[in-house]
């Protein structure tokens, strides 16, 4: 993440911009009727009165080899269609409300993607409009398509979108389509789309294609994933100040996350590894934290929602998704990697509590989750800095 910010070698910053035409703020131009930002949004579609999750930042790339941003396999999905123009996005939403909302009532953690606001920026409030895209997903991470004809896949199919109007008064999107699958227990999601809509839609003579990278923070409450969101906050409204306080504010939030998850790996592993914690004892004064291995490991999970009572969620805080991820790895180690992931988490959690997996077991699905965790986090300010990296020219 450092050395994105530095000067490449060679070239001299005098007389020079960075991020000059680079980027722009994807936010910053509303659409009239609906008066949501002109991107891609997501939401639970809840009957047709949705809950959108909140948007943290929105980019939108301006620099000509655009596409370099693109990942192999979204870029091979892009050259199936006869397109002229390509958009590229990225939109970093919260989805605390909506998963709360979702899991409190015990349904699926899904979501559709909604293109309304960016298909129909100039319509006018209890305006009706509709038109059917092209669009697709790719290289989803915490995320999958769900069966059936309504819901988004890894190849194009065609989607409706549609503006209407309730009881004369009230602006509505629909319908209940282009759905995606996120994982409740993965503290960070994100995946592609890229949607192509008619040819000569919002009076652009051809064809466009809008791509972008969605990134989801799934749980934004507990203190490590609270600081991610705020860091990803600070990148609005998109400038050069803003962009380095971003990438400032993300790296130290990283950092802070992963000593926190490594600290509680390390322990609740070692504890059950048979490590004798008493011997880190200090000044002579006798040990006074817990060594019984799941003693030891409550108390790890429980700092990392520290100060908030899960029972005002809907969904698990990152604590008790902690605790099923481990529950779901060790499922799957004792049952196969074929395992559902409801059906694993459902043997692990047995497993854990009546016997039948051993400490070296628990051990390995402990240092499993919370390694994928990190790794997660990780990778996403890494690909983050990587996007925003700073152009001279």
């Amino acid at each position: 993440q450092e050395r994105s910010l530095a000067t490449p070698k060679g070239h001299s910053c005098q007389g020079r911009r960075p991020f000059r035409g680079m980027f722009r703020d994807a936010q910053a131009t509303m659409a009239r009727g609906l008066k949501l930002p002109c991107i891609p949004h997501i939401g639970a579609y809840n009957q047709g009165d949705y809950k959108l999750a909140p948007v943290c930042c929105a980019v939108d790339f301006r620099q000509e080899d655009k596409h370099t941003l693109l990942p192999p396999r979204v870029f091979e999905m892009l050259m199936q269609k006869d397109v002229e123009e390509v958009e590229v996005m990225m939109v970093v939403y919260d989805g605390q409300m909506v998963r709360d909302f979702l899991r409190g009532r015990q349904l699926p953690y899904n979501v559709n993607v909604l293109w309304h606001s960016w298909l129909f920026p100039d319509t006018a409030y209890r305006e009706e409009k509709s038109v059917e895209v092209n669009c697709c997903i790719g290289a989803p991470h915490g995320a999958s398509c769900p069966p059936g004809k309504q819901n988004l896949s890894l190849r194009f199919g065609q989607h409706q979108q549609v503006v209407g109007v309730k009881d004369r008064i009230y602006m509505t999107m629909g319908p209940d389509t282009a759905t995606v699958a996120l994982d409740p227990l993965m503290p960070v999601s994100w995946f592609w789309t890229c949607m192509v809509p008619p040819r000569g839609h919002r009076e652009k003579e051809g064809a466009v294609a809008l791509v972008t990278k969605h990134v989801v923070l799934n749980e934004t409450v507990s203190h490590v994933m609270a600081e991610l969101r705020l860091a990803m906050e600070a990148l609005t409204p998109v400038s050069t100040a803003s962009i380095l306080q971003h990438l400032k504010r993300l790296l130290e939030a990283v950092q802070k996350a992963t000593d926190r998850l490594s600290k509680a790996m390390g322990r609740g592993e070692a504890a059950f590894e048979g490590v004798l914690l008493d011997r880190y004892a200090k000044g002579g004064d006798g040990f006074n934290c817990p060594t019984e291995p799941h003693e030891v490991w409550n108390e790890e999970v429980l700092l990392l929602s520290r100060g908030l009572d899960q029972q005002q969620y809907g969904a698990p805080l990152l604590a008790e998704m902690t605790r099923q991820r481990v529950h779901q790895m060790l499922g799957r180690r004792l049952g196969g990697p074929s395992l559902g992931d409801e059906e694993a988490l459902q043997l692990g959690q047995r497993r854990w509590e009546v016997g039948g997996a051993s400490p070296t077991e628990k051990a390995g699905a402990i240092h499993q989750a919370l390694l994928a965790y990190i790794e997660d986090i990780e990778k996403l300010a890494e690909r983050q800095s990587e996007m925003l990296k700073p152009g001279w020219h």
